[in-house]
């Protein structure tokens, strides 16, 4: 008698915050779509604690910038590694920082492998060769999830190039849904999905390095099928990167929120010996510059005065031996990482 009327108390709230949103096979973006995303501030919060049936998430004051990038569904037969996905049909494209090969086997996607440069250790290739990883099943709905394993192999090119195994385990859960206050819009009938992945790569004499990515992607699957806002962090040998994209424009961040570190490039690379490190700060700042190891263990660190304008530092490197290491410079609002390779 309790179980039944503990289902029914569960069906009268969610009867009292109206039907959940349903993501279904007729959301499956097909070949030739895309959305454009206008690049939001890196800052901004996930509002991982708000979940639940007729929840608001609030961005309305979120502010971006002027550039764009596309979200754009290729035919995997034409794209950049497609000798490497055979049997991959989609590529999902987000310009300039992932690509996933795709298929779809009945109400699921599975994925193939995926390819990105990450600043901190190159170009990646994964080819989950050994266990594909399920990306979605239809319908998905509020509070659906699963959890699926990965297997296969990592290939990172760039200085010294590195194999190695690549495993692993993705949670997918639609946490919530509700309206989504976006900029000056506002959308009701979001669905939430949560993806959290945790993985390892083995590299050999590199050792293993732990890479954990957590997303939230804001559906509205009456309207659209692409995520009408995104919240990516990547974590990945020590340093984490923030990607936030908005399908709306945001207001435009002021000049002095912006990162005042504008550009960093480090010579010679491969080296050995001495590496010079050129900064271009937009502003007289303190620094602190770290040389980390690929699994973000910090070898040293020192402070460094920036003035405005061009910045040349040397570091000494002579006592490290060959491998792969990162140079992360910390300038209060400015957070950059470069690899480069010891020789």
């Amino acid at each position: 008698m309790r179980k039944i009327l503990l289902s029914i108390g569960v069906l009268t709230s969610v009867l009292s915050f109206g039907q959940a949103p349903i993501l279904t096979t007729s959301n499956i973006n097909g070949i030739g779509t895309s959305q454009t995303y206008y690049v939001a501030d890196s800052n901004a919060t996930n509002l991982d604690a708000i979940t639940g049936m007729g929840i608001t998430w609030d961005y309305s004051t979120l502010q971006g910038y002027a550039n764009t990038v596309d979200n754009t569904i290729l035919d995997a037969t034409t794209a950049a590694n497609a000798a490497d996905f055979p049997t991959s049909v989609f590529a999902d494209e987000l310009q300039g920082n992932f690509m996933i090969y795709e298929n779809q086997v009945a109400d699921s996607i599975f994925a193939q492998g995926y390819t990105f440069s990450e600043p901190t250790v190159g170009d990646v290739l994964v080819q989950l060769s050994t266990d594909e990883l399920k990306i979605m099943h239809y319908p998905f709905t509020y509070p659906d999830s699963f959890t699926d394993s990965l297997s296969g192999t990592a290939d990172i090119t760039g200085g010294i190039p590195v194999s190695g195994t690549y495993t692993g385990s993705v949670t997918t859960v639609a946490d919530g849904y509700g309206t989504l206050l976006l900029g000056t819009n506002s959308y009701s009938d979001i669905l939430r999905v949560k993806i959290v992945e945790s993985s390892v790569a083995d590299l050999g004499f590199l050792g293993s390095i732990p890479l954990v990515r957590t997303q939230y992607n804001y559906y509205q699957p009456s309207t659209q099928n692409f995520p009408i806002f995104m919240h990516t962090s990547l974590e990945a040998a020590g340093t984490i990167q923030t990607i936030v994209y908005s399908k709306d424009p945001l207001s435009i961040i002021g000049v002095q929120e912006e990162s005042l570190v504008t550009e960093v490039s480090l010579y010679p690379n491969p080296g050995r010996g001495q590496l010079n490190l050129a900064i271009n700060s937009a502003a007289d700042l303190e620094s602190f510059i770290e040389i980390r190891d690929l699994l973000g263990k910090t070898i040293e660190k020192r402070s460094e005065n920036l003035t405005k304008g061009a910045n040349r530092i040397q570091l000494n490197i002579e006592h490290l031996v060959s491998g792969i290491y990162l140079v992360h410079i910390d300038s209060g609002n400015s957070q950059l990482t470069k690899r480069f390779v010891v020789e």
